[in-house]
């Protein structure tokens, strides 16, 4: 009975470890399956972490690109920027060179036209002028102004009173210099003595001042003594020389 108690508790047992061992092997293929299962499951979320990874790394070099370009464009901007307002700077300073210059033109133009007038006011509608190349010219024949002795250099009366009006005109306008030129088919010597003459006459005589006067003497078909009233082309041209070199 013993054995047989023995043997029924050793076949109970045995049979409990094989049921033991049944479940654990039931529990160790499930920890396998869940262990595969959780490798795979790691192994993709690794290889998503590295997808991820490189994405952000691909995209703070984007990001960076971005930036770079950024940069360089709103550096380019700012130098085109810089270029046009140095271009606008330059175009308004010569704008302000031409409004001078033309400024200057017309102040020229006006002079000359209200010198005209006066002249034709004070010395009549008969009187030979006009205006050349920017110069009011008045004519007296050379016969009525020296006489008929080709070698004169003398004034004659008759015109002193007409050169006095004259001078009273080139006084009043003191920033007009004063050319007297005098043509004719006599020789270029006694033609300057005749043109020197008469600028000498209008300074001594009308207090014209003298360095605003310049004589000359020209060889030529077209006889007559010229008193020509100018701006001051060399003041002129100097000015405009230093007004265009100060603003380039």
């Amino acid at each position: 009975m013993l054995l047989l108690i023995t043997t029924s508790v050793m076949a109970q047992r045995k049979s409990e470890l094989f049921a033991r061992i049944d479940t654990l092997n039931a529990e160790l293929r499930t920890t396998k399956s869940e262990l595969a299962e959780s490798e795979r499951k790691l192994a993709g979320a690794q290889t998503r972490v590295s997808t991820l990874e490189m994405q952000m790394e691909q995209l703070r070099e984007t990001n960076q690109g971005l930036l770079d370009n950024l940069n360089n464009f709103i550096q380019s901007s700012t130098e085109r920027t810089n270029n046009i307002g140095q271009t606008l700077e330059s175009l308004q300073q010569k704008e302000a060179q031409l409004k001078a210059i033309r400024d200057k033109f017309s102040s020229h133009d006006s002079l000359a036209f209200k010198v005209l007038t006066d002249l034709k006011k004070t010395l009549g509608e008969d009187a030979q002028m006009g205006v050349e190349n920017g110069k009011i010219s008045i004519k007296i024949e050379n016969e009525d102004l020296f006489g008929t002795n080709n070698a004169e250099a003398k004034i004659a009366e008759s015109q002193k009173a007409y050169l006095q009006k004259i001078s009273e005109i080139i006084k009043k306008y003191q920033s007009l210099s004063v050319t007297i030129e005098t043509k004719g088919l006599d020789n270029q010597e006694i033609l300057a003595r005749r043109a020197g003459a008469l600028a000498e006459f209008m300074a001594t005589e009308y207090e014209v001042t003298q360095e605003r006067l310049r004589a000359m003497g020209r060889v030529s078909l077209a006889e007559g003594t010229y008193i020509r009233l100018h701006p001051a082309f060399d003041g002129f041209y100097l000015w405009m020389r230093e007004h265009l070199k100060n603003g380039l």
